[in-house]
């Protein structure tokens, strides 16, 4: 199960990419975080010009500096609006995009259903990244019935198809770091050093949280630690090397230490 254990400054953030210089079939949302933070002031008035004439990339390049307001203003209603006619358009990663932006509430009212069929649409596409996010509804009850086995299927055949996320989600479920029964304590976080910036990510302003999960042993060390969702620019690999160095006081169930895994959120945000 995806769990949210621990919570430091959680932050709904868009999480979004796409890169056209690749293979769009092994490309995920995370990946136009990169390319949008390239753009220049210059590019903007090319990309609103792009877009009218219906260019889906630059559709969804344009959405991506209005969420993050890269080199413009930011404006979450101009998002959703460039965003969605990239998913009408049928680009998969743009529908689950749109999905997010529904189960946050972000630039339109928030729909948690109107989400889930976003996310059907990129998963019935054959999209790894689109059936780990639906996944996550069934596991919990998102615009969809609660149904834990087709969870744990869609995220089987997402980590087949070499989405990291996936693999992570999987890895939950791993019976060593799994309590179950009464009178669990969780762990205790201790020490949290905060992570360091990317050069690139501290240039760009971009800011938001990455999500993690960490097995925590009976020592309070973290043993293992993954990616559920990135963010781009470095800054996953910077929050993992810092939820390393992490120290907790250890789980506790009857009375004894006992490794405990952890849902660990790092927000990254510039003062």
């Amino acid at each position: 199960m995806i769990g949210r254990s621990v919570c430091l400054c959680l932050v709904l953030e868009l999480l979004v990419g796409l890169s056209s210089a690749q293979d769009s079939s092994a490309l995920t949302t995370y990946d136009l975080v990169t390319e949008a933070a390239t753009l220049q002031k210059r590019d903007i008035g090319r990309l609103k010009r792009q877009s009218t004439a219906g260019e889906v990339h630059a559709q969804m390049l344009l959405a991506i500096a209005y969420h993050y307001g890269f080199q413009i203003k930011q404006d979450q209603s101009m998002a959703a609006k460039w965003i969605s006619r990239a998913a009408q358009a049928g680009e998969p990663r743009a529908q689950i995009i749109l999905g997010r932006l529904y189960e946050g509430g972000i630039g339109v009212p928030r729909n948690s259903a109107e989400a889930a069929l976003w996310f059907r649409r990129a998963a019935d596409k054959g999209n790894a990244e689109g059936q780990f996010e639906l996944g996550i509804a069934y596991e919990h009850a998102s615009g969809v019935p609660q149904d834990k086995s087709q969870a744990n299927a869609l995220y089987r055949m997402a980590a087949d198809s070499g989405f990291g996320p996936a693999k992570c989600a999987l890895a939950l479920n791993d019976p060593k770091y799994r309590r179950t029964g009464g009178g669990a304590k969780p762990p205790h976080v201790t020490h949290a050093p905060d992570p360091e910036y990317s050069e690139n990510a501290r240039n760009s302003k971009l800011t938001g949280t990455v999500y993690l999960w960490a097995g925590v042993g009976e020592d309070g060390v973290v043993h293992e630690v993954c990616v559920l969702r990135p963010l781009g620019l470095g800054l996953e690999k910077n929050a993992i090397e810092a939820v390393r160095q992490w120290r907790f006081d250890p789980g506790i169930q009857d009375g004894r230490p006992v490794p405990f895994g952890l849902g660990i959120t790092v927000t990254f945000r510039l003062y």
